[in-house]
């Protein structure tokens, strides 16, 4: 559906924003960062269309780029939902800005558990163990079948990003299945 709005109005960003999400849900992480950023192009103003550009980046190992895409994002609109520091954290993390991801994270309102699986290891990675494993230990509670195996199914093509998450997950306690 995408490509046939794009063929009727290719001049349109919003045709290609949809195309590049759904090309990330398919893994073709190189060609979704290549329709996002036709998107941009078409709409450089759009802070959803750059907080959403930053998923392929950071699983294709591109933190610089989206940490950048993030902050500027945030600063096109400053009155942005939470989840934008949630996008921005989790890029930070694996830019191993691990400070910057803590700040960024606990500007949320409040932290969504999805997003704990990021959390815990930002809190580890600052020395924050006990915090970080009680953390962890709420996600795990709310998630019982979070495991090791279901965090390496992450479409990562930068392997020591992946490393270093499933290291610091096996470290607080998350299951191998």
């Amino acid at each position: 559906m995408a490509r046939k709005a794009i063929e009727l109005e290719p001049f349109n960003f919003k045709g290609h924003w949809v195309l590049a999400n759904a090309t990330t849900q398919s893994g073709n992480l190189g060609r979704a960062a290549a329709v996002y950023d036709k998107a941009i192009s078409l709409n450089s103003n759009s802070a959803s269309v750059l907080a959403d550009s930053i998923d392929p980046l950071v699983y294709s190992g591109n933190t610089p780029e989206a940490v950048e895409r993030m902050k500027r994002a945030i600063r096109l609109n400053p009155h942005h939902q939470d989840w934008y520091f949630w996008n921005l954290g989790w890029a930070q993390y694996f830019a191993e800005d691990y400070d910057g991801a803590k700040a960024t994270i606990e500007k949320m309102s409040k932290i969504p558990d999805g997003l704990k699986r990021t959390y815990a290891p930002v809190l580890l990675r600052n020395g924050f163990d006990n915090d970080a494993h009680s953390i962890m230990d709420e996600f795990l509670k709310s998630n019982p079948d979070f495991s090791i195996q279901e965090a390496k199914r992450a479409p990562f093509e930068n392997s020591d990003y992946l490393s270093r998450w499933l290291d610091d997950l096996r470290t607080l306690g998350v299951p191998y299945t």
